[in-house]
């Protein structure tokens, strides 16, 4: 991958082939097996062998300017979640992707499974599009553990339609061993040469695996570059204390986020994005931090609805709760935002709406809306493209143009997009 290639080439699919040993277990560059930080080998996997193989998705560019991109798709962290996608409760049964459903067609071409193509900052035909001709590593998501996990977990099915003769269910949570499998390709794509900058992104459940997975493992991997970004879509970190307590038990998460991290985990959910982002902002100063949410985020909404009530599933679809969480969701995650913002190496963008991501494009039928990454402008005017383009090409002098804290207030809500089919409306 020669540096200066002026245009990106077409998407390539890429296997495990020669990442890993025959037992699946992921292999360093001298052939030793890569093991977590409490001794388990990495081995990665979607979420069950029934779901297909894991693998990922690279399109060729200037190889000074490297994007990884982690994609979303919900999450599930103890028995009635998991379960969902098995049909033993009412819906919503999507709550977490158990499978690698994108395609790379015959002519290069990168594409969601319903045939959508990804666009926003993976589109290479874009001149506005400021990664244009960037190298672009997409992550996909198949683990229910935002990227957290390294753990087999067996379930008891719930009692509601449990499979006669089977009480239970394993599902493979090895998020964090597809994205170590993917920086080891990196790693060696990149022998003998570093990127002058990183772009790691990551939308919805990969707004959490990418500024805490994905960051410090590239800071292990790239310790002299300077010029790194995270951009966190749609992923703010309002959550109950169960919810760590049942992440910890079911992904051991304990045994793959550095240190430092856990420290902030043990603390629990009040507060908890403030200090997370805090820590980060710390100890990675010359990296440029942002966070993009809608203010009344649906999605998000419905994953803070099923925590506060994950014993009780008849109010996961209930308007009630869901007009509760959503206001509850709401004030926590702007007065988050707003906390983070003290640090230099910090920038929130707050659009109108209920809408959920902004960096690809969102494909028919996935249950929700979402914001155009060439349109979104709600937050004052801001154009999303120029703050995203500020953010990584200005220089840092305190303002950096247009990467500035924004926000939609006082003019937050605006009506649902047309033609838009919500399955479920906070």
């Amino acid at each position: 991958m020669a540096t200066g290639v002026a245009n990106a080439t077409g998407w390539e699919e890429i296997s495990l082939e020669g990442l890993v040993n025959g037992s699946g277990k992921l292999l360093d560059r001298s052939g030793n097996v890569i093991k977590d930080q409490g001794q388990q080998a990495l081995v990665p996997s979607c979420a069950s062998e029934l779901f297909g193989p894991f693998r990922f998705f690279v399109q060729t560019g200037v190889s000074s300017k490297l994007l990884i991109l982690h994609d979303g798709g919900g999450a599930c962290w103890e028995a009635k979640t998991c379960s969902a996608p098995f049909d033993v409760l009412p819906p919503p049964n999507g709550i977490y992707d158990r499978t690698v459903s994108e395609f790379v067609d015959e002519e290069g071409d990168f594409f969601f499974a319903s045939g959508t193509p990804a666009g926003g900052i993976l589109d290479s035909t874009s001149s506005d599009n400021p990664f244009k001709d960037w190298t672009k590593v997409f992550i996909p998501y198949c683990t229910g553990d935002v990227g957290w996990g390294n753990q087999d977990t067996r379930y008891a099915y719930p009692s509601i339609n449990r499979p006669k003769g089977q009480p239970f269910f394993t599902v493979h949570h090895r998020g964090y061993a597809n994205i170590r499998a993917v920086l080891r390709w990196v790693e060696d794509r990149y022998s003998g040469q570093t990127p002058s900058k990183i772009m790691i992104a990551g939308t919805s459940a990969g707004a959490y695996a990418a500024p805490l997975v994905i960051l410090p493992e590239v800071k292990k991997l790239f310790p002299s570059v300077q010029d790194t970004y995270v951009i966190a879509d749609s992923g703010n970190g309002i959550v109950t204390d169960q919810f760590i307590s049942d992440a910890k038990a079911n992904w051991g998460l304990d045994r793959t986020l550095p240190d430092y991290l856990q420290e902030v985990f043990a603390q629990g959910a009040n507060g908890l994005p403030v200090r997370l982002y805090g820590q980060l902002a710390v100890r990675y100063p010359t990296t440029r931090f942002g966070q993009f949410q809608n203010a009344y985020d649906g999605i998000q909404t419905v994953i803070y609805n099923i925590m506060k009530n994950i014993d009780n599933p008849a109010l996961w679809n209930d308007s009630g709760a869901l007009l509760a969480s959503l206001i509850e969701w709401s004030a926590s995650a702007r007065l988050a935002v707003n906390l983070s913002a003290w640090a230099l190496n910090y920038r929130f963008y707050t659009a109108a709406g209920t809408e959920h991501l902004v960096l690809v494009n969102v494909p028919p039928g996935a249950g929700f809306c979402s914001d155009n990454f060439d349109t979104e402008s709600s937050a004052g005017g801001l154009l999303f493209r120029d703050w995203v383009n500020d953010m990584v090409n200005k220089p840092f002098l305190g303002s950096t143009g247009n990467w500035r804290n924004a926000t939609c207030f006082p003019n937050c809500l605006q009506p649902p997009q047309p033609n838009c089919q919500l399955s479920v409306t906070p």
